[in-house]
């Protein structure tokens, strides 16, 4: 891809998840559930809500994004998350081949929060995903593709 058409693929991709967050917005009331539980066993995400209503997902871990260290990492290259994970995200590096971009095949680099961002939407359209979810760590927020609801 020239960076126009990579440029142009990025809206694309921007545009499809802010339709997929308003969906699961609109269908599960995504905004009400309390807190979360990820389970990379499992590999799914629960959202709770205080009255016990439990939504759960499948979902594939994208990377993280350290906001102290303005690290990006991807999930293939995370020693934190488990080999399953870790062998599931392996996927992304294709996207070097099809955009033309090293990026999705460098484990880690330097970067701000909205090339992060970009990252973990492109991400999602590769992985035909339903939408997004970050989880807010210590010193990183984990991007997570939601794919199936459980």
């Amino acid at each position: 891809m020239t960076d126009k058409e990579f440029e142009a693929f990025l809206l694309q991709c921007q545009q499809e998840v802010k339709i997929k967050q308003s969906n699961l917005t609109q269908k599960y009331a995504m905004n009400t559930y309390q807190t979360y539980s990820f389970s990379q066993a499992n590999k799914s995400l629960e959202l709770k809500k205080d009255n016990g209503e439990v939504l759960r997902f499948e979902v594939a871990c994208i990377g993280s994004w350290g906001y102290e260290d303005h690290s990006w990492v991807w999930a293939w290259n995370n020693e934190n998350l488990s080999e399953s994970i870790r062998e599931e995200a392996n996927t992304l590096k294709d996207l070097a081949q099809e955009t033309g971009y090293n990026v999705f095949e460098q484990g880690s680099f330097e970067c701000e929060e909205i090339v992060a961002k970009d990252l973990a939407f492109v991400s999602v359209y590769k992985l035909k995903a339903q939408g997004i979810y970050r989880i807010v760590a210590d010193e990183s927020y984990l991007f997570l593709a939601l794919k199936n609801v459980k």
